[in-house]
């Protein structure tokens, strides 16, 4: 009677592994269906024309390039303001920061922007129009990424390099 109880053990830890390694590689496929609510499923939908990269898909992708842009599940996302290598001459260190995106953000998904490497989140994590706040006087680059409910990006913009530099009182040359 000793000998079934380490196999029982065994037998449960075994299907406990095998369950956990199948969960761990699977694939979410996600979607807008007609009532514009978003979908999750693990396989592709045969009656869905647009199905968006799966969490697993773009995981890969992030490690491989992390500032490669990324549409995802919409037709159009960049960033309109600032403009690339635009110089910024202005007393304060804000920048005011403006998206293009279609369709709207969907719903359960989180816009953040990546300043200079580094992640700020933004107070309403869909809105289009954001400022950032204390900056230093010199060289920047912005990014605009939006997250999924599991965390993943699904979509990025290309990256956008700025200057921001005070202004040049009256007369003084450049």
């Amino acid at each position: 009677m000793k000998l079934d109880y380490p196999v029982s053990v065994m037998r449960v830890v075994l299907v406990l592994f095998l369950t956990i390694a199948q969960v761990t590689s699977a694939q979410v496929f996600q979607w807008v269906d007609a009532e514009g609510r978003t979908q999750f499923a693990d396989r592709p939908q045969a009656s869905v024309e647009r199905q968006y990269q799966s969490a697993t898909a773009v995981a890969e992708a992030d490690a491989d390039t992390p500032a490669a842009p990324l549409l995802g599940p919409y037709s159009r996302f960049d960033i309109w303001s600032p403009g690339p290598d635009q110089t910024l001459r202005q007393p304060q260190n804000n920048v005011a920061v403006r998206l293009r995106i279609e369709p709207p953000v969907i719903t359960g998904q989180q816009l953040e922007f990546v300043l200079d490497g580094a992640a700020v989140r933004t107070e309403k994590a869909t809105d289009t129009q954001f400022t950032l706040t204390g900056l230093t006087f010199g060289s920047h680059e912005v990014v605009a990424q939006i997250r999924n409910i599991l965390g993943t990006i699904v979509a990025r913009t290309p990256a956008v390099p700025f200057q921001l530099r005070k202004p040049t009182p009256p007369g003084v040359l450049q």
